[in-house]
């Protein structure tokens, strides 16, 4: 009985996996990375957050169209999809909370006296491939953003939420 269990649990989680790779790959040619969960806040006592990024790590082909969507349940919250180094990324809450590379990221989303920019380009190539590469979904501006990966195959992309950094995932650029 238990080795049924077993199997049949393997199965279920396969399944599993298998739907999140079609998931990932709506739209034919789009891969589609999700924000998902919610947070709360009470005053003095709690903040809880669940924000994440969805898949976790999924693979996408150079040259290949990547979806960025807001599906969470925190409706006013914006999200940025932020290519950063892996020693970048924050490890600590202390770190979480005082993101030096998110600020950078900020602002130049934010620019003075100017409206949001939505894709921020350093090489200036069009897509994802670069440190400080970032796109953004901002509450009542859009929903949804698409950008190319133009990194060479073999690449890990690390990224985060310069908005939440606790939100970390990876591009797995294929040929």
């Amino acid at each position: 009985m238990k080795r049924v269990l077993t199997v049949a649990l393997a199965i279920a989680m396969a399944a599993s996996v298998g739907v999140g790779v079609a998931m990932a790959r709506a739209g034919g040619t789009q891969f589609v990375v999700r924000t998902q969960g919610t947070e709360n806040f009470e005053k003095n006592a709690l903040v809880y957050a669940t924000l994440r990024f969805a898949p976790q790590v999924i693979q996408v082909p150079t040259g290949g169209t990547l979806l960025f969507v807001k599906r969470d349940d925190a409706p006013d919250e914006p999200h940025t999809l932020s290519i950063v180094t892996k020693g970048q990324l924050p490890t600590s809450i202390d770190e979480v909370f005082n993101c030096i590379v998110c600020n950078k990221i900020l602002g130049e989303h934010f620019p003075p006296n100017s409206q949001p920019v939505l894709k921020v380009d350093r090489d200036g190539d069009g897509g994802l491939n670069a440190d400080g590469d970032s796109i953004m979904v901002l509450p009542g501006v859009n929903t949804k953003i698409s950008v190319v990966i133009t990194a060479p195959a073999g690449t890990t992309l690390h990224y985060l939420c310069a908005f939440h950094p606790w939100m970390q995932a990876t591009i797995q650029v294929t040929s």
